[in-house]
């Protein structure tokens, strides 16, 4: 995703990216390394846990909801993303096309 991510910000210069949620500390280790060495440490930002209360204030800044997971079980929050009127973009590869109805809800990838 950051690589991808990194071809797209040459396009859109002021293109933020936020990973909401909870994470690993090994994992956003390598993710923080990984994000500087593409350059897109001022994009990238790492939110950790949000709590519901303050999901839709993060929902309706957005302009897009981006998750190309490879495991996701459903996908629910593409489902909260769309009640916030946000197009979303899932893996193809997982429980994410039930939830975005093999592609007719939003836009599916090979994550």
């Amino acid at each position: 995703m950051l690589v991808a991510l990194q071809k797209v910000k040459q396009q859109l210069p002021n293109l933020r990216y936020l990973f909401v949620g909870k994470y690993e500390e090994q994992e956003k280790k390598r993710l923080d390394a990984l994000t500087s060495t593409l350059g897109l440490s001022d994009a990238v930002h790492f939110t950790g846990y949000i709590p519901d209360s303050e999901l839709p204030s993060y929902y309706n800044a957005a302009d897009m909801y981006v998750m190309p997971s490879k495991k996701e079980g459903f996908g629910i929050t593409f489902i909260e993303a769309m009640y916030y009127g946000l197009p979303v973009l899932g893996g193809k590869s997982d429980g994410s096309a039930d939830a975005l109805m093999n592609g007719m809800l939003g836009v599916l990838v090979g994550p």
